[in-house]
């Protein structure tokens, strides 16, 4: 099962790596992921996505933190963890 609201975060997660203007996107999916939180139950998905959410979100702290600067696309934390978005 992969509702749109999954894709949707992660969509808008993986354009935070792409673009320069991290502080839109980081608002942008940061707000994505509150939403989708709110769509999910209980199931075992829903708690596999909601694992996934967490490291997408202290990646997303991370970089509005300020401690991601100007980095390139291969320094960005989600490569470390297997690309699972």
């Amino acid at each position: 099962m992969t509702p749109a609201g999954s894709l949707a975060w992660k969509e808008i997660f993986k354009r935070v790596t792409r673009e320069t203007d991290h502080e839109n996107c980081v608002r942008d999916a940061e707000a994505a992921i509150v939403i989708r939180q709110v769509e999910l139950g209980n199931s075992a998905a829903d708690r596999e996505e909601r694992s996934t959410m967490s490291v997408a979100v202290a990646a997303l702290r991370f970089i509005r933190t300020g401690l991601f600067g100007s980095a390139n696309r291969a320094e960005v934390p989600h490569s470390r963890y297997g690309n699972q978005w």
